[in-house]
């Protein structure tokens, strides 16, 4: 027969799962947060041929990655034109000429934490709207210069923008 415990037995007896009342149980360094890899610098690039719709999604994808605590940098990219040309049947006579532009946005996302890269992802795969592709990838020094426009494209928009000011006045 087992032999009966008495309350000054149980006044003894200390059970606890924290560090904080006899140190056993657990071990140290359980309230650190882990270390997790981060992602230095992701690109999201986004292209459309509608202006309104890319900007509109580029919109929901910043609003989506500041709620999951990014660090980001959303910023447009000169547009690229291009010229689409038809042809009469069986001959090499132009019948219809179309100049469609092509805009691009860039989210720039930094020191993001790896487990939430793919989440992000599938958000924003799932959520894309039709006529707009995207295309993730590392920040490369080539996209950093892609940003800007050339200088001889820059004094040429600012003679126009000269022009049309002196037609003005």
């Amino acid at each position: 027969m087992p032999a009966k415990t008495t309350s000054a037995e149980y006044s003894q007896l200390q059970i606890s799962s924290t560090t904080h009342v006899n140190g056993i149980w657990e071990p140290d360094g359980l309230n650190k947060r882990p270390l997790i890899p981060e992602y230095e610098n992701i690109s999201m690039k986004m292209y459309a041929y509608d202006c309104a719709v890319l900007e509109s999604f580029a919109k929901s994808a910043i609003k989506l990655a500041m709620s999951l605590d990014m660090d980001v940098i959303l910023y447009p990219v000169p547009q690229q034109t291009h010229v689409i040309k038809t042809y009469k049947p069986y001959s090499t006579i132009v019948n219809n000429q179309y100049t469609l532009a092509k805009y691009e946005r860039v989210l720039r996302i930094h020191n993001i934490p790896s487990p939430l890269l793919p989440v992000f992802i599938e958000l924003m795969r799932k959520n894309i709207p039709s006529g707009v592709d995207i295309h993730f990838k590392q920040q490369t020094e080539e996209d950093e210069t892609v940003r800007y426009m050339a200088d001889q494209e820059r004094k040429e928009l600012l003679e126009e923008l000269e022009r049309l000011t002196i037609k003005k006045t």
